[in-house]
Formats: C-alpha cells, sequence, structure tokens
C-alpha cells in the first residue's frame, strides 16, 4: 500500500488539494500547480509523483445573443468573463479571427459591421485563458434593397443623389422611376439608372422607390428700393 501527499502534506489540504486513500484527488478553489506524491509503506524511501494543474473555471457570455444587421449596418456585440482578473477575450466571425468581407468584420472592442450581401453568420467570443470556452451570437443580414436618403429636399432645377444597397443577387437588376414611371417624367422629374434626379416642376411631389421629395416654388424676388 501507499501513503498520499499534496504538496509533502499527508492527504493534502483544503489549499492545495485532497486525497483519500484510494488515489481520489479533489481540487482546492484556487488555480495553482500541485504535486501529489505516493509513497510505498513498506518503503518510505520508494516514492512517485504526478504534477496537477488546477485550472480556473472560465465562462464566457455575450450580449446580444442574436441581431439584426442591415447590409454594412453595425451591431456593437459585448462580452463578459469571469472570473476577474482575466486575460480577456478573442472575436471572430464564422470562425475567422476578425471576421472576412463575406463574413462581416469585427473589431477588439466587439463592434461588428456587416457584409454587403444576405446571410447567417455566427459572431464568437472566446477566453484568452481557456481557448475551449467561448458564446456565440447569430447575426442576421436580411435579404432585400435598401436606398439612401429615405428623404430628401431638393432645389427647382436641382439634382439629388439616390443609392441603392442590393443585398441579394437576384434582385439585380433594379430599375429607377419616379411617381411609377420608369425613368421619371418632366412633371415628376426624371431620374436615370445611374441618379442624380432632376426635380420636377414647382409644388409637385416626388415617389422615388418610395421616397418622398417635396417641392418648393421659388420665392419672386422683391425690386429694390431707392
Amino acid at each position: 500500500s501507499v501513503n498520499w501527499f499534496v504538496d509533502n502534506a499527508a492527504g493534502g489540504n483544503s489549499a492545495v488539494g485532497t486525497i483519500d486513500a484510494s488515489g481520489h484527488y479533489t481540487a482546492p478553489a484556487a488555480a495553482a500547480n500541485h504535486t501529489v506524491t505516493a509513497v510505498s509503506v513498506a518503503d518510505a524511501t520508494k516514492s512517485g509523483s504526478a504534477q496537477v494543474t488546477v485550472a480556473r473555471s472560465v465562462k464566457v457570455t455575450i450580449t446580444p445573443t442574436s441581431a439584426i444587421v442591415p447590409a454594412k449596418g453595425t451591431q456593437q456585440f459585448a462580452a463578459n468573463v469571469t472570473p476577474v482578473p482575466n486575460l480577456g477575450i478573442t472575436w471572430s466571425v464564422d470562425g475567422t479571427a476578425g471576421g472576412s468581407s463575406t463574413a462581416g468584420t469585427i473589431d477588439a472592442n466587439g463592434l461588428y459591421t456587416a457584409p454587403s450581401t444576405f446571410g447567417t453568420h455566427t459572431v464568437t467570443a472566446t477566453s484568452k485563458d481557456d481557448p475551449g470556452q467561448s458564446a456565440s451570437a447569430q447575426v442576421t443580414v436580411p435579404g432585400g434593397m435598401a436606398i439612401s436618403p429615405l428623404k430628401a429636399r431638393v432645389p427647382e432645377g436641382g439634382t439629388q443623389q439616390f443609392t441603392v444597397t442590393v443585398t441579394d443577387p437576384a434582385l439585380l437588376p433594379v430599375t429607377w422611376s419616379a411617381d411609377g414611371t420608369t425613368g421619371g417624367s418632366s412633371s415628376s422629374g426624371t431620374i436615370t439608372s445611374t441618379p442624380p434626379l432632376t426635380p420636377p416642376p414647382p409644388m409637385q411631389a416626388l415617389t422615388q422607390s418610395g421616397l418622398q421629395v417635396s417641392r418648393v416654388p421659388a420665392q419672386p424676388r422683391r425690386p429694390k428700393s431707392r
């Protein structure tokens, strides 16, 4: 038979961990390295030792756990790691550290920037202390079209540049219309496949893919007094 020791303490203790007569070791609450030793009862000069590393129990959480982010939009994520202090976390998107142009990117502060195409992606925060511990959030970049600006005020005879972001290639190509007329008209204003838009005469309303552009009549100049 053998006698068991932990860091030269027979049976161990609460600080270094305990070990019973069958060699079952129970780790202490604090992370550290310890030495477990078995000494022969018949010959105390004969022994064997093993090194034990007590690792901290790391837990990672992430908020929010899901998000819908428009194409090229941003979403702030936050990660919490316990216990404290700790070495912090690393961010990845779809398994790539820092993300990519196709999955979206994420900086060291957890700010995610969506790609220009639709899809579902996974943002992950991984513990630097224990890479086996992580937490993930699902990001959905919806398919569709987004136009900018949503509203514009254009002077008579002026122009307005509109842009459209298409996240689903199946929606391409797009056509531009004003008041339901492709390319617009002299009364509603004209728009080309590569805007700018030419506004209509005074006091007309222009709806271009859901956009409302207000028309304001020109004010007559007052004669100068002498």
